[in-house]
């Protein structure tokens, strides 16, 4: 998969797991940033829960209120960023 997204003025490098608009950034930890990498190479596509805990947990085995945290916590991360 690619290292760098854009989001509109917000760039998202994986490799680093952080989100930077050239002034300020957020760190994301790892499953946040595994989770914000397969959702934007799928733009457009539906992404199954199940994808995205095999994704994020590779080889272990998570609950859905886990990738319920996760998901709430990199919501968070990108209103840093889109306020309003």
């Amino acid at each position: 998969m690619l290292n760098n997204y854009r989001i509109k003025n917000v760039t998202f490098c994986s490799n680093r797991a952080v989100l930077s608009n050239g002034e300020q950034q957020q760190e994301l930890n790892f499953t946040e940033a595994k989770l914000l990498e397969i959702l934007l190479s799928k733009v457009n596509e539906t992404v199954l829960k199940e994808t995205l805990k095999e994704f994020a947990w590779q080889h272990t085995v998570v609950t859905d209120s886990s990738l319920t945290k996760s998901i709430a916590k990199l919501r968070k991360a990108l209103v840093f960023f889109f306020r309003g």
